[in-house]
């Protein structure tokens, strides 16, 4: 909704100084699909319902009669009550002890001390998660969502039955707990691929306790997006990925949902050479060759922790985009047996011996639209 400062305003002020929530708003016009709205118009239907306004279990798709079809969620939840890690990929290169390349992963994601202070810092982070989702969801929903927790088994916080039994309690879902064995510390992607595997229900996102939901009917709004990725490319439905809004990195999909149908196709959430960067986009990048990817900016969260420089492990990045990449694209076109009409634009920019300034302004200012 448009907030603007001043009533009058000068034809010469910019519209950032106008309009107080000018990011937010460029960014709903840059990822919502305007040809919807004009569609509703040209046909006399309502408006869609308001964003302020929680689902019931008795509403509609919008524009027709038929009742809408509640959908079953996993939310995949790993917690753990490790400090942020601030080593860098550097470090585990120069690591001459490490068991395996990953083994400086894993020892840095150990729970080495126990400490008051972190126990209390936990409980508060995941009961703040908590309380925003239950303010964003009805009852109804709640009784449609299971969360999936992964506790690392040496997590001296969390891995308690006492734990487990409060987790039980603030958590208004059925609640199913999986041992994350020490293997898989640091490799956010590995367990996020080892909760996928409990997950038998339609839709799996994956979130994290360090995040706040502020949207109601965010499970609707994304379930109707994928009525609409079908509609629009004739794909069976659920074939897609549909990503919350970040306000902590808007513009990236931080916060994937697939479709049940990402799992029997592909038979696990993401390729094996992932391990805790890359997942995220890689699956957005995926569906987009078949316009199948898109956000929903009345979807919105906020990471309160991680991000692009902090995070409670050691990164390690992968070459994703190219043979891991071409592979999946191929396996998933044979499985459709359509192939990819999304357009692809490669941005090339020289870096020798050149001044970039204004190459680089350029592209920075690049604004993209659904279509």
């Amino acid at each position: 909704r448009l907030k603007e400062v001043s009533k009058q305003s000068s034809p010469d002020e910019h519209f950032e100084d106008i309009i107080s929530n000018y990011a937010e708003l460029e960014f709903a016009f840059r990822y919502t699909d305007v040809q919807y709205f004009k569609k509703r118009r040209d046909l006399g239907l309502p408006s869609p319902i308001p964003l302020n306004t929680p689902f019931k279990s008795t509403d509609c798709i919008p524009g027709t009669a038929k009742p809408r079809e509640h959908k079953t969620w996993s939310i995949l939840l790993p917690i753990c009550s490790r400090s942020s890690t601030k080593a860098s990929s550097r470090e585990l290169k120069r690591n001459k002890d490490a068991i395996n390349r990953f083994g400086e992963i894993e020892r840095l994601a150990q729970h080495h001390t126990h400490n008051q202070d972190i126990e209390k810092v936990c409980w508060d982070r995941l009961e703040n998660f908590v309380a925003s989702f239950r303010a964003t969801t009805t009852k109804y929903d709640q009784s449609q969502i299971e969360f999936i927790i992964g506790i690392d088994e040496d997590d001296h916080v969390f891995n308690t039955q006492s734990a487990k039994e409060r987790i039980e309690e603030i958590i208004p879902c059925m609640v199913r707990f999986i041992l994350i064995r020490p293997q898989l510390y640091g490799k956010v992607c590995k367990i996020w691929n080892r909760l996928a595997q409990e997950a038998k229900h339609d839709f799996i996102v994956l979130l994290g306790d360090d995040i706040i939901l502020l949207d109601n009917g965010w499970k609707q709004l994304i379930e109707l997006r994928f009525e609409e990725i079908a509609d629009a490319t004739g794909l069976p439905y659920g074939t897609g990925c549909v990503a919350l809004t970040d306000l902590s990195f808007q513009g990236f999909p931080t916060f994937p949902v697939i479709h049940q149908t990402h799992l029997k196709t592909f038979n696990r959430l993401l390729p094996r050479q992932f391990v805790n960067q890359g997942g995220d986009p890689f699956l957005y990048e995926l569906y987009s060759r078949h316009n199948a990817s898109s956000f929903v900016a009345a979807a919105r969260l906020k990471n309160t922790l991680g991000g692009d420089d902090s995070a409670r492990y050691l990164k390690h990045d992968i070459n994703w985009k190219g043979i891991v990449l071409r592979v999946q694209l191929q396996h998933l076109q044979n499985h459709l047996k359509k192939r990819p009409e999304g357009v692809c634009l490669d941005i090339v920019v020289p870096s020798y011996r050149t001044n970039n300034d204004k190459i680089l302004t350029k592209i920075i200012g690049l604004r993209a639209s659904v279509k």
